[in-house]
């Protein structure tokens, strides 16, 4: 393990420190196979861009302005720094999800934060832990992005934590603490899962996004040509086995069987 840094006016005891864990009695926990974008946020994407894997400390700050450092204090952003920073040494990844707008003329680089997550995947699992929201609408985009990029990346379970309204309303579901223990040694036993925008890429539009996992989402062209030809074939057997019927009867109905 590397030894987690020092952090002025927090001294370590050695090379560790010791945080206390929280075990919700219960959790909201949404099964990755039954998300689906809310229609609302799908239409609010167009402007906006999404980046993964980028922009901590821009995060952190973000983050404490909102929400103070109450919990984010400065050694958890130091031990969320390093980890994140050394993603090999450790089986958890600690994860970013950004969503910019174009500010002034929209050239590259000329944009700002309006909703951003910070997160921690082991497994299959992804666990959200905190984000902030900037403008009006911003918040529910990323929610959806997430839950596209979490579902196109491989990710099964995602964890939302304690249980809230709008979390309910994405599709959480509560689970008790042996449910959970259950779900983590299920899908929180594979390897680790990188969180990545489809095929690598540095960011893409938020629409972009919706419409890979559309696509990802639908049956294959072949596999929906091969369902259209055999209904086709069965209708046209049907339609050959009633003509004989008929002939049978010398025209007349058949009898109903």
């Amino acid at each position: 393990m590397a030894p987690l840094p020092d952090v002025e006016g927090f001294p370590s005891l050695g090379d560790f420190r010791c945080f206390a864990p929280k075990l919700h009695v219960s959790r909201s926990i949404l099964d990755l196979a039954e998300f689906k974008p809310q229609k609302s946020a799908v239409k609010k994407a167009s402007g906006y861009t999404v980046t993964v894997q980028t922009h901590l400390d821009d995060v952190m700050k973000a983050v404490v302005r909102h929400h103070s450092d109450n919990w984010l204090c400065k050694p958890l952003q130091a031990v969320f720094r390093h980890i994140h920073a050394h993603p090999d040494h450790f089986r958890a990844r600690f994860v970013t999800l950004c969503i910019w707008k174009p500010v002034g003329s929209g050239a590259p680089g000329e944009r700002e934060l309006v909703a951003s997550e910070i997160g921690c995947c082991t497994g299959r699992i992804y666990t959200s832990m905190t984000g902030t929201c900037e403008e009006s609408g911003a918040g529910s985009v990323q929610l959806a992005v997430l839950g596209a990029v979490l579902k196109l990346a491989g990710f099964t379970c995602w964890d939302f934590g304690m249980p809230m309204r709008y979390k309910q309303d994405l599709g959480g579901k509560l689970r008790g603490r042996r449910e959970w223990l259950d779900l983590v040694a299920e899908h929180g036993a594979p390897p680790t899962l990188p969180l990545r925008l489809p095929d690598g890429a540095a960011e893409m539009g938020g629409r972009d996004v919706f419409a890979r996992f559309s696509a990802a989402a639908a049956p294959p062209a072949d596999v929906d040509a091969a369902a259209r030809k055999a209904l086709k074939l069965k209708k046209k057997e049907e339609k050959r086995q009633k003509g004989a019927a008929w002939r049978e009867h010398g025209g007349d109905p058949p009898p109903a069987s």
